[in-house]
């Protein structure tokens, strides 16, 4: 789906939700987007800082006192929302336990890996190293604040005032997700498998939605039916290091860049067999909406396609160069979340 000033001007359904059944994708279609669940916590926090909950200068133990490795590093919630805390992977924590992909793991998994950590891998404020615990602890400190489950807060506070129908945090397996595509490893294509999670956590994946209700998510940048002009300078604004020098590549749920010179923001979403993007050109009210349930989908190269096609002529003639710098974060986040 392309969207520009909030009107669709292109949109394309192809394939299946269900191999199984050949159940065809349709407007209505639920797909996991994964990693790209981040900017709705990050929203959240921004909006609990707005109600004067809790600022992002506050140091995590204050809300998560039970935490030993918040009591001795003095990370902050700030640290947690730009990736510069030191926390290690919990994904990854979860692989050396004996974990599969597709296992069924939980928050309570998650609380215990946690609790369990003794150490960051480096000072807080002074690197940036992408890491799903960050976000995972950002949703238990919404829940501690509020007093409310993480799931409840998202629909009270941002799917039920966007009118999100569709949209719903999965943290509970066992749940019916009506609509629901079923995701598939299609690295060899005679032996396509089915690779959908099974999750019971929140914060930094675990949102299920249609290409609709996202589109609905990222009009409210320009339409602002919830938080302030001031909240949403902050939310597409980058992070920062505790010297004071920017965060390049990382916001609040957001990565920085730009495609031939014009700026964006985006973030993509890969769990198992699902994949997601939003990518965002600010200047231009223009965004992009990828959703699959193939693992192989290449959504990456076919928006740089769309965006070459409707930004033809408008590309500063003196920047053209189509490097990423950020690519290699990306690159890595895929691996751990395949």
């Amino acid at each position: 789906m392309v969207v520009s000033d909030s009107k669709i001007i292109y949109r394309k359904m192809a394939g299946s939700s269900d191999l199984e059944r050949l159940v065809p994708v349709r407007d209505n279609t639920i797909f996991n987007i994964g990693s790209l669940s981040k900017q709705f916590t990050a929203f959240l926090i921004l909006l609990l800082e707005e109600e004067n909950k809790l600022s992002i200068e506050d140091d995590v133990s204050k809300y998560l006192p039970e935490y030993q490795i918040f009591k001795t590093n003095g990370i902050k919630i700030k640290h947690l929302l730009y990736h510069t805390s030191g926390l290690r992977e919990q994904i990854t924590m979860l692989q050396l336990c004996g974990w599969k992909d597709d296992d069924v793991y939980s928050a309570a998994d998650e609380k215990y890996l946690l609790s369990r950590q003794g150490d960051v891998n480096f000072t807080p404020g002074t690197m940036m190293q992408y890491s799903n615990t960050n976000y995972f602890a950002l949703g238990l400190i919404i829940e501690k604040v509020t007093g409310k489950k993480f799931s409840d807060y998202c629909d009270e506070q941002i799917f039920i005032p966007l009118d999100m129908k569709t949209a719903q945090v999965a943290d509970d397996h066992s749940q019916l997700i009506l609509n629901k595509a079923e995701a598939y490893n299609t690295i060899k294509e005679d032996e396509v498998r089915k690779y959908s999670p099974s999750d019971d956590d929140y914060g930094h994946s675990s949102i299920y939605c249609s290409a609709d209700d996202l589109k609905k998510w990222a009009d409210n940048f320009s339409e602002k039916k919830i938080g302030s002009d001031v909240l949403y300078q902050k939310f597409f604004s980058k992070g920062s290091y505790d010297n004071g020098k920017p965060i390049l590549s990382y916001g609040y749920g957001w990565f920085h860049d730009s495609y031939k010179g014009i700026p964006d923001i985006w973030h993509d979403g890969a769990r198992l067999g699902f994949r997601s993007g939003l990518l965002y050109f600010p200047e231009k009210n223009v965004y992009i909406i990828t959703l699959s349930n193939a693992r192989d989908f290449p959504y990456a190269d076919l928006r740089e396609k769309i965006a070459d096609h409707i930004f033809t002529g408008q590309f500063p003639a003196e920047k053209t160069d189509e490097s990423k710098p950020i690519a290699p974060y990306m690159q890595s986040i895929r691996q751990k979340r395949t």
